[in-house]
Parts: structure tokens; sequence; C-alpha cells
């Protein structure tokens, strides 16, 4: 009698438990926890971005409505 053997992909899909039944041990949910720490300090899920930007915008603005009719070299403020 000889024995059928699986085709590569089912082999894979059987070693592998996958999201479902994935390991989600002690020292899992601590990695993950210390890396979404590091992440969300580095601004992961933030939108600090946008906040700087409109920041620098109003910055920007502000001079602009100062200097109204004067000559200005906008280079030299977007340096």
């Amino acid at each position: 009698m000889t024995r059928k053997t699986r085709p590569p992909s089912c082999t894979i899909f059987f070693r592998v438990p996958g999201i479902i039944f994935g390991d989600y041990s002690e020292q899992w949910k601590q990695q993950r926890h210390v890396s979404m720490t590091t992440l969300r300090e580095l601004g992961y899920g933030r939108n600090r971005l946008q906040e700087i930007i409109a920041e620098e915008t109003d910055v920007l603005c502000g001079i602009l409505a100062e200097k109204k009719q004067e000559e200005l070299d906008l280079c030299e403020l977007l340096k």
C-alpha cells in the first residue's frame, strides 16, 4: 500500500498555525507591548506631522501678513 503525500502547498499550510491558531504566549504579548510602546514613542498612530505643518503654515502666514506690501524673498523664509 502506497502512502499519499500532500502537495507542497498543503504541507506548508498544515505546518504554519496562521493568525487564528497562532501561539500567543505571554512572551509574544510582552514583545508586542514593547514594540507598540516603542512605535508610539516614535510617533506611530499620531498626526504629529499634520500638526507641525499647520504650525509652520501659521508662522509663515503671520510673517506674510506683517510684510503686506513690502518686497519679500520667500527663499529666505522657506529655508
